[in-house]
């Protein structure tokens, strides 16, 4: 947007629109106060849901909890550690028991809330930087 913006300014100097008391600034004033307004609202929304993605993962992680201490996952999972040889030499077997133990569905969502957790805070901090970037040249020569 800041290539617009300085193409925009570019063109109206060449026409020579700033002897109409500032038309030029004015106009790119404000297109940056609504490049600013939109990367405000965006970091707002991607918050929003970063906050929603965490609550989410509280419960699942609850849920994951006490699926994991119903499942056989605790009893097989610490033979890997214990008898490692066996484990190695029927690792096809092992593994397989260790799958068919996981509870899936939280550990999907778990997954799931994650990676709308990471995307919602990646893009909230690209325009909570964008709305801190953006300079209002307009407001600081005329306010």
């Amino acid at each position: 947007m800041e290539r617009y913006t300085d193409r925009l300014g570019k063109i109206l100097s060449d026409l020579d629109y700033r002897t109409v008391s500032g038309l030029a600034d004015r106009i790119i004033f404000a297109l940056e106060k609504k490049r600013k307004q939109l990367a405000e609202r965006k970091a707002t929304i991607f918050g929003i849901f970063a906050a929603g993605s965490i609550a989410g993962l509280y419960f699942v992680i609850q849920s994951a909890g006490a699926a994991f201490s119903t499942a056989g996952t605790s009893q097989i999972f610490p033979l890997l550690f214990s008898d490692f040889g066996t484990v190695i030499a029927n690792f096809g077997d092992y593994f397989a028991s260790l799958a068919e133990s996981l509870p899936i569905l939280p550990v999907i969502g778990f997954l799931a809330l994650a990676l709308v957790l990471f995307i919602s805070l990646i893009f909230a901090i690209k325009n909570f930087k964008k709305a801190v970037k953006t300079k209002l040249t307009y407001a600081s020569r005329h306010s």
